[in-house]
């Protein structure tokens, strides 16, 4: 083992052999350790400041088992429970996808992977009906960040480099147990086929407050990067946003094949109206005079407009 670094909260070594950490937390004496995902040849490792960096080969099983040189750096971030991780190789290279860091495990009952998808959503690490997927850095997931948590003590990744990126979830066996536990990682993708950028991650570690004190540090680190806007600021800008607040997402949607019209729009809304519903965003609605008849009712509308899918 090599050591990274140290703070009052966390401590930091790295099997070089196989290119896994290991993070102590001090507060609840819990090791969160790392699985490997890829082929990795260590080569060798040199200080640097705050942190270290390791020079290892990655088989590249998609160009025959070539072994192709990475650097990944490992430096202890501005929090005492932060560690940001870098990975580069030559940026002209033509590569395919980067499965590393590798993926955090949580084998516990009261597990759960956090994944921000849609309004968030909690995996149980030993649900063997969740499915493998890839989910996409804001296409599958709507915010930059995944973790896992016992509801007490967690960590998180946070894609400091979101573009380019996905999530990988998936099914592993893990110890002496005989059960699969799920799993979650990054995966970085070519950018026009390139590595073209060094990549980077920002793990953050807690001993207490689960997906909570995760979100909430991901809080932070938006607000630091000038990401974040309050809903009092948005209320400044435009005061249809208070429309929203508390307004359920309605889609129109038909069954089987049958079409809903904008003349069914219009009576939905109305009939919404008269319940009683004071507040509602009408989606998937294109047609003007469909839009301002619904307005009038004092509800918002919108459409389904996306390009996660235009490359």
């Amino acid at each position: 083992m090599l050591e990274i670094g140290e703070t009052e909260k966390i401590k930091v070594n790295i099997d070089e052999k196989t290119g896994c950490l290991e993070v102590l937390d001090k507060a609840t004496g819990h090791v969160w350790k790392q699985i490997p995902v890829d082929g990795y040849v260590f080569k060798e490792a040199e200080k640097i400041s705050e942190g270290l960096e390791i020079h290892a080969e990655f088989i590249r099983t998609d160009e025959g088992g070539k072994k192709v040189p990475f650097k990944l750096r490992y430096i202890m971030g501005k929090l005492p429970a932060d560690l940001c991780i870098e990975v580069e190789t030559d940026l002209e290279r033509t590569i395919g996808e980067v499965y590393y860091p590798y993926p955090f495990v949580l084998d516990d009952a009261n597990g759960f992977l956090v994944i921000p998808r849609n309004n968030g959503v909690i995996y149980p690490v030993r649900d063997l009906t969740v499915r493998d997927e890839r989910l996409v850095v804001y296409g599958g997931i709507h915010m930059p960040w995944f973790g896992a948590t016992d509801m007490k003590k967690g960590y998180m990744g946070i894609f400091e480099t979101p573009f380019d990126a996905s999530i990988q979830m998936m099914r592993v066996p893990y110890g002496n147990r005989e059960n699969l536990i799920n799993i979650v990682y990054p995966v970085w993708h070519p950018s026009k086929g390139k590595f073209a950028y060094v990549r980077r991650m920002l793990y953050h570690f807690v001993s207490e407050g689960g997906y909570v004190a995760l979100s909430k540090r991901y809080r932070k680190y938006a607000i630091e990067i000038g990401r974040f806007k309050s809903l009092k600021d948005k209320l400044k800008d435009n005061p249809d946003v208070d429309k929203l607040i508390g307004a359920p997402d309605f889609w129109p949607i038909g069954y089987g094949f049958e079409q809903v019209t904008s003349e069914d729009r219009i009576k939905i809304a109305k009939e919404f109206h008269k319940l009683g519903v004071k507040k509602l965003l009408f989606s998937q609605v294109h047609d003007p005079k469909a839009i301002e008849e619904i307005k009038k009712l004092g509800y918002l509308v919108s459409r389904y407009d996306q390009y996660d899918d235009s490359y």
